[in-house]
């Protein structure tokens, strides 16, 4: 019986069992429960067969497949069966292998209480498990063979195209896909070069460029940031301390000059951008300048400011 309704579920869905085996361990060349209910069912009716051929102490779980009148839910839906209960949790695998999750516990109970065309039942001992194998990821810094045919390109529909997905041979039964584009690097331009990937000898050219860039960068930063800290502004923020004087001094006069309301908004602007100044000036003591050139900029900033105060807000 249970090879029969196997095959009946491997017609629903192809990849069933190896979703099974990837989600729960279920090993399905070692002694398995595969059993069936059509029609709504309860925990009661799907614990009593598993009792009856495992025990009390099992694994188990449910893909449920809904009736055609629910156009929403046609795909198997899992769900993990404990002693207590139905157990609608998310194994992240589902999508891999064209299986659905229940969004919520009231969406399972309408489907297992008024559209469920039938549900398979999948149950074995602990002991008998085999968690799947971790998948075989793509190394960046490993060498390797790519495989015949192993180069697919796509398109844009405008004349761009770039590399889409290289198939790696890991040995002589084994193959991985690696996908350069499911992540991007600033700046980054798609290619459809397999040169700019994956060199003749086999290396990720790839990640091995962008990771020399940003060695570069970082050993490009901390000289910046090296020759600021040894840059000598000692006569610069002497003059700067000296503009600032001077345009306390010219606003001081401006207040006192002030007998029209042109000559107060004269004060007015410049007081203004006084505060702006010693906001500047705050900053040039308390931000970490990561140039000479980012710094420089910043007292020229403040000077020119200083410029435009003194002359009436009238840049030169």
């Amino acid at each position: 019986m249970t090879n029969t309704i196997k095959k009946e579920l491997l017609k629903v869905n192809k990849s069933a069992l190896q979703f099974l085996h990837a989600a729960r361990g279920f090993d399905f060349e070692k002694d398995i429960l595969i059993a069936k209910i059509d029609e709504k069912f309860t925990h009661n009716q799907v614990t009593k067969i598993i009792y009856e051929k495992i025990g009390w102490n099992f694994a188990g779980a449910i893909l449920v497949k809904p009736t055609e009148k629910n156009h929403f839910h046609k795909r198997l839906h899992y769900a993990k069966i404990t002693h207590a209960k139905f157990d609608i949790e998310r194994t992240r695998k589902e999508y891999e292998y064209n299986i659905d999750n229940f969004f919520t516990v009231g969406d399972f109970e309408n489907i297992r209480k008024h559209e469920t065309q039938s549900v398979y039942i999948i149950a074995q001992s602990p002991e008998l498990l085999t968690p799947a194998k971790a998948p075989v990821t793509f190394n960046n810094y490993t060498r390797y063979t790519i495989a015949a045919d192993g180069v697919r390109k796509c398109g844009d529909g405008r004349g761009n195209s770039w590399i889409d997905k290289i198939t790696i041979q890991l040995n002589r039964n084994e193959k991985i896909e690696y996908k350069p584009y499911n992540s991007f690097y600033p700046g980054e331009q798609r290619s459809d070069n397999i040169g700019d990937y994956i060199d003749k000898s086999g290396y990720n050219l790839r990640v091995v460029r962008t990771d020399l860039k940003r060695r570069a960068a970082a050993l490009k930063a901390k000289k910046d940031l090296n020759a600021v800290n040894n840059a000598d502004y000692t006569e610069r923020e002497k003059a700067l301390k000296e503009g600032i004087n001077a345009v306390k001094q010219y606003i001081i006069n401006a207040v006192n000059n002030a007998t029209t309301y042109d000559g107060a908004r004269i004060a007015d602007r410049a007081a203004t951008q006084f505060s702006y100044l010693i906001c500047d000036f705050e900053r040039l003591y308390k931000y970490e300048f990561k140039s000479i050139t980012a710094k420089n900029n910043h007292f020229e900033k403040m000077e020119t400011r200083i410029n435009d105060i003194l002359n009436g807000g009238k840049k030169q």
